[in-house]
């Protein structure tokens, strides 16, 4: 088995692998559909997915260059503490200030979503997730087909641990950007992929940013409103929470504890 490197192109599926992979799951058609239906369906895509895999998933895809499977530990974060909701008004009249899915000012409040599955997953398989309602639905759909994943052996174990104490190390005003940069040694070649891999830590509370009161902000300790998520640099095209991390937040241990258990001691 080889680590997947993404140097060539991905060919495109036939029409017999398309059926099959329409069939088992795998890729799905695009639709559109209403704010409701829509979280509705990424609630019931979080509830076929074991969380406590996604730490495992981790592991495994740090060592064998697989971004839909380290990826998995931010989209799980992210879904987390989402609860069904109204499509709100707020300071964005485009968008729900809960979750960020379209809304028009003045329109009805079920504004159509365009969900395309199939892209979001061929761009996980590339990058990773990217945070937000619709690709994170798709990963979860996804990820909920594959099988349990085994226990991560002690030189996997041993990339993770490797990659807290980088975080564990870092000066008090490095960046998420700067932060990135320091992974190179733990042979992820793809600069992108660098700073992915930070953002699902900092979705998955292990580097979480502080709000004013001094509390925790990720989505591993509570949904957190489209609104809020507008801080940091609006050049830094960093994903929140990630964006507004700095070294001085630290990493958060319960976090690390959670999602990792034994393989991280």
């Amino acid at each position: 088995m080889a680590p997947f490197t993404h140097e060539e192109p991905l060919p495109a599926p036939s029409d017999e692998e398309l059926a099959y992979a329409q069939e088992k799951g795998y890729w799905q058609p695009d639709e559109r559909a209403g704010h409701d239906a829509t979280i509705a369906r990424l609630l019931t895509a979080r509830d076929q997915v074991d969380l406590r895999q996604a730490g495992r998933a981790f592991a495994l895809g740090l060592a064998w260059n697989r971004p839909d499977w380290w990826g998995i530990l931010g989209s799980a974060a992210f879904a987390r503490h989402l609860v069904p909701h109204p499509n709100t008004a707020g300071d964005l009249s485009y968008v729900c200030a809960v979750c960020g899915l379209p809304r028009i000012e003045g329109s009805r409040t079920d504004e159509l979503a365009s969900w395309s599955p199939g892209e979001d997953v061929s761009g996980l398989l590339m990058n990773g997730p990217m945070l937000s309602v619709l690709p994170v639905t798709s990963h979860l759909n996804f990820f909920a087909r594959f099988p349990l994943f085994p226990a991560p052996n002690e030189a996997e174990w041993a990339r993770v641990k490797r990659l807290l104490e980088i975080c564990r190390e870092a000066d008090p005003r490095t960046t998420a950007p700067q932060l990135a940069k320091s992974l190179k040694e733990l042979g992820i070649k793809n600069p992108e992929h660098r700073v992915r891999v930070v953002e699902m830590l900092a979705a998955a509370g292990i580097l979480a940013p502080r709000d004013s009161a001094g509390a925790p902000m990720s989505y591993f300790h509570r949904w957190i409103d489209f609104t809020e998520t507008q801080v940091g640099n609006p050049r830094d095209d960093t994903q929140f929470p990630a964006r507004a991390w700095r070294g001085a937040h630290g990493v958060d241990e319960d976090a690390v504890e959670f999602w990792f258990g034994d393989g991280a001691r």
